[in-house]
């Protein structure tokens, strides 16, 4: 499955970008603040006590969100993928995400950075407010928006790249040219032709068995027969057998 995280902050073209990518490959599309909303209205369990959170003023806990995303994402019947809109926006809520995917077999194919400058999102932001008559689309409304957007991904890039799924897309210019640059990313994921590094052992063999599907067979080259492993020039107790152990326990 194709399953992407796509973060750009607000006049980043993300919205009309989700749509082309849902339309091209198939895949669902699950925005937190649609899927939210629509939980609330249609009584359900989960919405009724994140409703309960709203109407005292208060953040809705991590845990729920991940639980909310869940419900909505085991309802996708023979899908093809999903593409995230508007989470994570934490280090803590892309670990639950992982380990939300992780429990159903699966992880996360990709995640797209539609990286904008300031100056047009500025531009695209006071114009957008300007035709639609938003009174929070003015200039220091906006300008409180975007360091709230920075602060939130900056840590959450970082993130990413050391799981080895970030791309970086360029946001500005013609949007099928924008769409291009994904297309291809998203073709380079699915064709198998990204190569992903990551550093650190461990989490490389989290990363390969979270993308793992039933019947495949993971080789794990290099290793397999030592029990400790070179870290800062000092052995350590390390066996990939016990990592592999560890995410079988955890998928049960």
């Amino acid at each position: 499955m194709l399953n992407i995280v796509i973060f750009g902050a607000p006049g980043s073209g993300k919205g009309t970008q989700s749509e082309k990518i849902v339309e091209k490959y198939g895949i669902n599309h699950i925005s937190t603040g649609d899927v939210l909303r629509a939980e609330i209205k249609n009584g359900t369990e989960l919405g009724k006590t994140a409703k309960s959170y709203i109407d005292q003023g208060q953040l809705i806990p991590d845990e729920l969100m991940i639980d909310i995303l869940a419900s909505v994402f085991d309802s996708f019947e023979d899908s093809k993928g999903v593409i995230f809109d508007g989470f994570p926006r934490t280090i803590a809520q892309a670990e639950a995400l992982k380990k939300m995917l992780a429990e159903r077999n699966q992880g996360v194919s990709v995640m797209l950075d539609l990286d904008v400058p300031e100056d047009e999102l500025m531009t695209r932001l006071i114009k957008r407010g300007k035709d639609s008559g938003r009174a929070d689309d003015n200039e220091e409304t906006i300008k409180k928006r975007l360091l709230v957007y920075h602060s939130q991904t900056s840590p959450l890039i970082d993130w990413y790249k050391q799981e080895g799924q970030y791309q970086h897309i360029k946001g500005q210019g013609a949007l099928e040219d924008i769409f291009a640059d994904i297309r291809a990313g998203m073709d380079r994921v699915q064709n198998g032709a990204a190569c992903v590094e990551i550093p650190n052992r461990r989490d490389a063999l989290l990363y390969a068995l979270g993308l793992g599907r039933e019947g495949d067979i993971l080789a794990v080259l290099g290793k397999g027969h030592e029990t400790t492993i070179d870290r800062d020039g000092r052995k350590v107790p390390f066996e990939d057998a016990a990592v592999v152990r560890e995410y079988m326990e955890r998928v049960k």
